[in-house]
C-alpha cells in the first residue's frame, strides 16, 4: 500500500449559527495516497470545494484536523501554515490567478520567487515542454487563450515539486476541446512524475480518468470507487456503456499520448519503464509496432504485453497509419474491445496460443483480429466469411457495431469456443 500523503479525521464545517447554520462538512475522514489522482464529484453545495479548501489550508474547519505529510496542519501558526502552503501544496482554480504584469515564465516560478529559491532548469524545461508553453514563456497572460493560461497556472502548480496538488473545478473556464486537452496534460505530467492530485469536477468524463473517484453528497463522502474496477460506471443498455468506455478511454488515451511520443523519439528505455509504471499489473514488454500512429502505436503495445501476461502472442500486420480521419478516442474503444475479446477467447485454445491483428490504410481503412486459420477477406468493397457471421453480442461488441455504422462502414464476425475472429472496413472520409 502507498504511503498517506494528505489526510483528514471528522472534519466539519458550519457557516452562520443557530438556525441560519449551513453545515458544509459533515465528519468526513479521507485518505489520500501518495501518487494517487483522486477525483472528488456531487452536485453544488455537496461541500466538494469546501474540503478541497480545507484540505489545502485555505478555510480554517469548524471540527477535525489535516494532515499533510504527518503534519497537522491547522496546529501551525499562520505564517508557518502560509510558508508550507507554498511549498508543499499546489493550487489550481478554476480561474487562472496569473499576474498580468508578469510574463508567463515568471508567472511559472512565481512560489520559487516568494522563497528566493533558483528554479531546476530541466525540470522547468520539461514542464513548459510537456505543456506545450515553450514559445509562450516572453509574452504576458493577456496574449494567451484561456487553454494557455490555464496550462501555465498547472506548471505554476507544480515547479516546487509539492506534495500534493489540488484543483478545484481546473477547466470549468474553458471549451470542451480545451478542457480535454488541458486535463489530459495534467494527467500526463502527473503520472510522469509520480504527483499526487486532488481535483474537483462537475464532468464525468474527467472524473472516470482518477485512479479513486469520491463522491458527495449533504457535506459527507458517500461513495469511494475505483473507475479501473467499474469501467462501465453501472451502465446497462448498449449506449450506456459505449458512452461509459469512452469516458473511460480519456485516461487511457493520456497515457497512450506518453507513451507514443516516447517511442516516436525512439527513446524505447524511458517508454518501457513508462508502460510499466502505469500498466505495470497487465504489460511486459514493448512489441515496437510502428504504424506512424503514436495512439495506436501504444495501444498495440499495451494490449500486447497484457495478452503476453495471459500466455497468448499477438502479431500484427499495419502500414502507415498516420492520417486516419478518426477520432483517437473512437479507435481505442473499438480496437480495445475486439483485442480483449480475442485474447479471452484464444486463453481457451490449445497452444499455441496466436492472434493475428491488421491494420491497414490502403482504399479504405481494414482490420482483422483473429486467432484462427478461418479466412476472413475483403473483395470488392466487400467483407466475406465462409459462413453468416452471427450477430454482435458480447462485452463491448455491440458499441464496436456502433462504432463501425458511425463511420459508415462494414464489418463481419465469427467466433466459437476458443476461437474469434473480426474485420471490419472504414471508408476514408
Amino acid at each position: 500500500m502507498r504511503e498517506i500523503v494528505l489526510g483528514a479525521k471528522a472534519l466539519t464545517k458550519v457557516y452562520g449559527k443557530d438556525g441560519s447554520a449551513v453545515h458544509a462538512l459533515r465528519g468526513v475522514d479521507v485518505e489520500i495516497q501518495r501518487g494517487s489522482f483522486t477525483a472528488i464529484i456531487g452536485k453544488s453545495g455537496c461541500g466538494k470545494s469546501t474540503l478541497l479548501q480545507a484540505l489545502g489550508g485555505l478555510d480554517v474547519p469548524t471540527g477535525g484536523q489535516v494532515f499533510l505529510e504527518g503534519q497537522d496542519l491547522y496546529s501551525l501558526p499562520d505564517e508557518e501554515l502560509a510558508r508550507l502552503r507554498r511549498t508543499r501544496l499546489g493550487f489550481v482554480f478554476q480561474a487562472f490567478h496569473l499576474l498580468p504584469e508578469y510574463t508567463i515564465r515568471d508567472n511559472i516560478l512565481l512560489p520559487l520567487m516568494l522563497e528566493n529559491q533558483k528554479p531546476d532548469r530541466e525540470y522547468l524545461d520539461f514542464l513548459v515542454e510537456r505543456l506545450g508553453l515553450k514559445e509562450l514563456l516572453h509574452r504576458q497572460p493577456g496574449q494567451l487563450s484561456g487553454g494557455q493560461q490555464q496550462r501555465a497556472a498547472i506548471a505554476r502548480a507544480l515547479i516546487a515539486r509539492p506534495a500534493v496538488v489540488l484543483a478545484d473545478e481546473p477547466t470549468g473556464n474553458l471549451d470542451r476541446r480545451n478542457s480535454e486537452e488541458v486535463f489530459a496534460m495534467l494527467r500526463t505530467v502527473a503520472s510522469e512524475q509520480h504527483q499526487t492530485v486532488v481535483y474537483v469536477t462537475h464532468d464525468p468524463d474527467l472524473a472516470r480518468s482518477a485512479d479513486r473517484v469520491l463522491q458527495m453528497e449533504d457535506g459527507r463522502i458517500v461513495s469511494d470507487w475505483i473507475p479501473a474496477e467499474h469501467p462501465d460506471g453501472g451502465a446497462k443498455s448498449d449506449r450506456e456503456l459505449y458512452q461509459a468506455q469512452r469516458r473511460a478511454s480519456h485516461e487511457f488515451q493520456a497515457q497512450l499520448d506518453v507513451l507514443g511520443q516516447l517511442m516516436q523519439e525512439q527513446d524505447y528505455a524511458a517508454a518501457q519503464e513508462y508502460l510499466q509504471a502505469v500498466s505495470g499489473r497487465q504489460a511486459r514488454r514493448l512489441v515496437l509496432v510502428d504504424c506512424r500512429h503514436p495512439v495506436l502505436n501504444a495501444l498495440f503495445n499495451v494490449k500486447a504485453g497484457a495478452a503476453e501476461s495471459r500466455g497468448v502472442e499477438v502479431r500484427f500486420e499495419v502500414n502507415d497509419l498516420s492520417e486516419l480521419p478518426f477520432d483517437p478516442a473512437d479507435l481505442t474503444v473499438l480496437l480495445s474491445n475486439l483485442l480483449d475479446n480475442a485474447v479471452e477467447a484464444c486463453e481457451k485454445a490449445p497452444q499455441p496460443r496466436i492472434i493475428e491483428v491488421r491494420a491497414l490504410k490502403e482504399k479504405s481503412f481494414f482490420f482483422s483480429v483473429r486467432n484462427t486459420s478461418l479466412p476472413v477477406t475483403i473483395r470488392d468493397g466487400q467483407i466475406s466469411t465462409t459462413k453468416p457471421h452471427p450477430e454482435l453480442h458480447g462485452f463491448g461488441l455491440p458499441n464496436v457495431k456502433a462504432m463501425v455504422q458511425k463511420y459508415k462502414g462494414d464489418c463481419a464476425m465469427q467466433y466459437g469456443d476458443g476461437w474469434f475472429q473480426f474485420a471490419g472496413e472504414l471508408p476514408l472520409i
